[in-house]
């Protein structure tokens, strides 16, 4: 007979983390499929909130891309309950760990394509405290969607270039008619520009962040 051998192993996981002197909130945000956190930092800076930790986990599944540097991904669909649990408890491990550094402090979530999904996960089903998700061309995970009448509202900005040749406009419309529909606090804007972390777009999150903190 053949058949998986299921095993636990205790494994390491990677954080990208830029201080400021003095946090005043903490962004938690989740890279895209094949990028690495320091793509996801370096749109999230583009927001300019003066005084945000900036905490970009790397994806648990790492490989080689094309050009032979080592990108990441969130999640396949083998042992997809399993993978989603180990997510939640990467997040809750990182955010233990901010706060034991750190203090408590405003906690933001946001999420580029396969890490929008991360971030709906994280932010609804993490058992903290959110100000705010961002989504940014990326959609609603289905293990969210059904949990989402039970669910207490989390303020939600939704985030779509009307160039993304890669993620249609569909489904993330299809999340704010969801979500309007339960009262979620949520807004859903386009921007110009692709599948990228346009000036645009950060600059919205960030007024956004700047309005909740005041």
């Amino acid at each position: 007979m053949v058949h998986w051998l299921e095993l636990d192993q205790q494994t390491r996981a990677y954080v990208l983390v830029d201080a400021p002197a003095t946090p005043r909130c903490v962004i938690l945000g989740f890279h895209g499929y094949a990028e690495r956190p320091a793509h996801c930092l370096e749109g999230l800076r583009k927001a300019g909130v003066e005084g945000a930790l900036l905490v970009g986990p790397m994806g648990q599944h790492q490989f080689y891309n094309r050009e032979g540097k080592v990108v990441a991904s969130w999640m396949t669909k083998f042992h997809r309950e399993q993978q989603v649990e180990q997510i939640l408890r990467f997040v809750q491990d990182i955010l233990t760990r901010i706060e034991d550094q750190y203090g408590a402090l405003p906690l933001f979530v946001f999420g580029f394509s396969q890490g929008a999904s991360t971030a709906y996960r994280a932010a609804c089903l993490g058992g903290r405290a959110v100000r705010r998700i961002f989504a940014l061309a990326g959609d609603i995970p289905p293990e969210v969607a059904e949990r989402l009448p039970r669910l207490e509202p989390v303020p939600t900005t939704i985030l779509h270039g009307r160039e993304d040749q890669l993620v249609p406009a569909a489904p993330l419309e299809a999340d704010f008619r969801r979500l309007e529909g339960l009262s979620w606090p949520v807004e859903y804007r386009e921007f110009a520009g692709g599948h990228e972390y346009s000036e645009e777009a950060m600059a919205l999150v960030g007024s956004r962040i700047e309005r909740d903190l005041a």
